[in-house]
């Protein structure tokens, strides 16, 4: 066929054709320009003229025309193979345009979203009555947000400064541990995270154990959840038992805390972080911790 030299070969797609990109798209999928014009719904000769039309913008032959039909190019399958996905995503964009607003899910460990979220679940939905939230307390790949503590998990990006320090304490139901035996007796609560030798060790001063006894609950969650029933004594980040021990409902059986020196921040893909919800949930969450922390000097300069 003969292609038209004398003019620069187009790339932009402000110069190309839709129709011509549709027509091509559809006759390299199906393999013939007749089977092309019956899904597009034109006739077969207008497909022929729209990919003939996009060759000469291209100034490349895209396909070997055939009695059977028609069969791509090498130039012609390299560009199909990019342009049907380029369809699927035009596709997908256009029926997102249909879907029932899909939820935030915000991933939180677990005693945090006990003791920190939950009380404040009521603000939230105030604050953001067409929020839908997923709450997890699992490493959740498909998560928008993630509040973690030290380095983002890979993939994810840190959003914003620091919220607050880790600051780990020991926590029981008043009453769980009898007068002046200490921990004697009392179960200990452990999780995943496996802190009470560190808490021992660096808090109670009483040298590494070997090993220790005491209930495994799995996650940080259920251990507070057993502290909260007096089932024996928990580690917890003080941000998520503040609001507890402040109504009653838990006692710091001891003074001091675990500080690792690591740090509370949120984190997502970043593919998810332009999102409006999502921005909104990320302002919410940062202004709350930021009050949250206020309050906290506050209290204790006074």
């Amino acid at each position: 066929m003969t292609l038209l030299r004398e003019r620069p070969m187009l790339t932009g797609l402000e110069h190309l054709p839709l129709n011509g990109l549709r027509a091509f798209e559809a006759a390299g999928r199906l393999g013939s320009f007749r089977a092309a014009a019956e899904e597009i719904g034109v006739s077969q000769g207008a497909v022929g003229q729209h990919v003939r039309g996009l060759e000469e913008k291209l100034r490349t032959e895209l396909f070997e025309r055939h009695p059977r039909g028609v069969r791509l190019t090498r130039s012609g399958w390299r560009m199909h193979a990019r342009m049907q996905r380029a369809f699927e995503h035009m596709e997908d964009a256009v029926a997102s345009l249909h879907e029932e607003d899909l939820p935030v899910r915000l991933a939180i460990p677990g005693d945090l979203a006990v003791g920190w979220l939950d009380p404040r679940r009521d603000l939230l939905l105030a604050a953001q009555p067409g929020l839908t939230l997923e709450v997890t307390t699992l490493e959740d790949a498909e998560a928008d947000l993630v509040l973690t503590a030290g380095e983002p998990p890979a993939g994810l990006v840190p959003i914003g400064a620091a919220l607050f320090p880790s600051e780990i304490v020991a926590v029981a139901k008043p009453g769980v541990l009898a007068q002046g035996r200490g921990f004697a007796g009392v179960h200990l609560l452990h999780d995943h995270r496996d802190l009470w030798p560190a808490f021992i060790e660096g808090v109670l001063k009483l040298g590494r154990p070997a090993q220790l006894g005491g209930l495994r609950l799995g996650d940080p969650e259920a251990a507070l959840t057993g502290a909260l029933t007096g089932q024996g004594v928990a580690l917890a980040e003080m941000r998520s038992v503040r609001h507890m021990i402040e109504t009653g409902q838990l006692e710091r059986v001891e003074p001091g805390a675990l500080r690792s020196g690591e740090s509370y921040r949120l984190c997502g893909p970043a593919q998810k972080l332009t999102r409006p919800e999502v921005r909104s949930l990320l302002d919410w969450v940062t202004a709350e911790m930021a009050q949250d922390s206020m309050a906290a000097r506050l209290k204790k300069s006074s």
